[in-house]
């Protein structure tokens, strides 16, 4: 599933049905992810936050995104017995989640 994150996303991110392997495509800061790329997308999503806030810079913007989407798909040790049961696998821009047992 590819995830493209824009302030203009149709849904929240927290609000999708997340599936791996999972890919979050951020775009430039100010411009926001090209039309080509957004079409290519599975899903656009938008990061809410409370207040006036409406976007983040995209280094924030992937650190929020990431946490939510290793949260949801349960990679994230969660308390002080539970882990995740295979290893994650992180690659550069774009960020793919893939708890695959090859690597």
């Amino acid at each position: 599933m590819t995830v493209g994150l824009d302030s203009a996303g149709s849904e929240n991110l927290s609000a999708i049905a997340l599936k791996e392997p999972l890919a979050l495509v951020l775009g430039a800061e100010g411009k926001g992810l090209r039309q080509l790329t957004r079409e290519t997308c599975s899903a656009v999503a938008r990061l809410d936050m409370p207040g006036e806030i409406k976007s983040l810079n995209v280094s924030n913007a992937a650190v929020l995104a990431l946490y939510v989407g290793a949260t949801r798909l349960g990679l994230m040790k969660i308390g002080p017995h539970r882990t995740a049961k295979r290893p994650l696998a992180v690659a550069n821009g774009p960020f793919v989640f893939n708890r695959s047992s090859d690597q």
